[in-house]
């Protein structure tokens, strides 16, 4: 007899990173479909500041973790077992006894990888040599973009599918191109993500200055939380020193219609982040027409184009991003040329019905 059931396992938020908005995705959309079985993870305590750090505390939700969907997919019995993939060596660890569990009852094993590159395949030793042999059990990895799958090809890792991240919109807001700023307004900048350097924090700190010396009238709204103590006590004596404070509104974590109405209002979304896959907050600031100018990294290059949807700078030049904040500014035609491109390519791409269906056919297909 033919096993049907597809097993998923889902990281939903909290935290409120881009893998667990999207599983919660996959959760609202999988939860009335009879073949699939879904387990949901979550951990109110876990934020920015501790996720994917070797703790106590973190050992013990791991092991939790363990138990849980081992003894799930022991029970389901399931064609195939889905689970998003750590990209962290430690974190990693916690996939073995699932992996195990899974081809002892001859089940496949696909994932994800949430990000640019798994961090462990970067380094040498033991670390690589392990995680690599992990990642070569799985049956097939999805992937943020074609730059991301060449990346881990390069290691042996050939079962690798690419598939575009989606997002849900908030219902009753107006999604329409923008013509610019409204004259005499203050031009509303917008980022989104964690707050730190990995993000581009210290960037964006420049970007202020830079735009506040050139005499615009702006205001630079920052949504997120801190990932550390030290980052925060930076960012703010900086300001401090510059007297930047009356330029910078943090709004700290906004979740659904609250991140909606702000993305609604705002102009321009600029994203400095040394360090990403494909990231949501890119795809949400195209949902709502807002140009974006964002560091050239991980899956970026994949998800925009440079001149159609914004801007992309290559070595995250603080000058380079205000030169194409400016340029935005000052020509009403570009900006409602980047608007109009952004609406067209969220529509074409970046749906949460495109999403859970590609993801739909990718486990459909493991499971033949």
């Amino acid at each position: 007899m033919t096993r049907k059931k597809k097993l998923l396992i889902l990281n939903i938020p909290p935290p409120y990173g881009g893998g667990e908005i999207r599983a919660k995705l996959l959760f609202d959309y999988f939860s009335e479909k009879g073949e699939y079985h879904l387990i949901t993870n979550s951990n109110q305590n876990k934020n920015k500041s501790n996720q994917g750090k070797l703790s106590f505390k973190n050992v013990g939700i791991n092991l939790a973790y363990v138990l849980k969907n081992c003894k799930a997919i022991w029970k389901q019995k399931p064609a195939v077992v889905y689970t998003s993939i750590p990209k962290d060596f430690f974190p990693l660890l916690k996939i073995v006894p699932v992996l195990a569990v899974t081809k002892m009852r001859g089940a496949r094993l696909i994932g994800e990888l949430a990000g640019r590159n798994f961090y462990f395949l970067e380094k040498t030793g033991y670390k690589y040599r392990i995680g690599r042999s992990v990642l070569k059990k799985f049956d097939s990895i999805r992937v943020l973009g074609d730059s991301v799958r060449k990346t881990l090809n390069t290691h042996g890792l050939d079962k690798c599918v690419v598939i575009d991240n989606g997002i849900e919109m908030g219902s009753g807001l107006m999604r329409s191109s923008k013509k610019g700023p409204v004259p005499e307004s203050p031009v509303q900048l917008l980022f989104i993500g964690a707050l730190s350097l990995q993000k581009g924090i210290h960037v964006t700190l420049e970007i202020v200055k830079k735009l506040t010396d050139h005499g615009i009238n702006f205001q630079y709204n920052i949504v997120g939380e801190w990932s550390s103590e030290k980052d925060k006590n930076e960012a703010f004596s900086y300001i401090e020193k510059y007297n930047l404070g009356s330029k910078i509104v943090f709004h700290g974590i906004l979740l659904r219609e609250k991140k909606w109405q702000l993305l609604s209002s705002s102009d321009i979304f600029v994203f400095p982040s040394f360090n990403e896959g494909q990231p949501l907050v890119v795809i949400e600031a195209m949902a709502f027409g807002l140009p974006v100018v964002s560091s050239s990294v991980g899956a970026i290059p994949d998800t925009m184009e440079d001149g159609v949807n914004g801007f992309m700078i290559k070595n995250h030049d603080s000058n380079a991003f205000v030169e194409k904040i400016l340029a935005i500014i000052q020509d009403p035609g570009l900006f409602t040329f980047l608007s109009e491109m952004n609406l067209k390519t969220y529509e074409k791409r970046y749906t949460s019905a495109q999403y859970c269906r590609n993801i739909q056919n990718w486990i459909e297909e493991q499971a033949v």
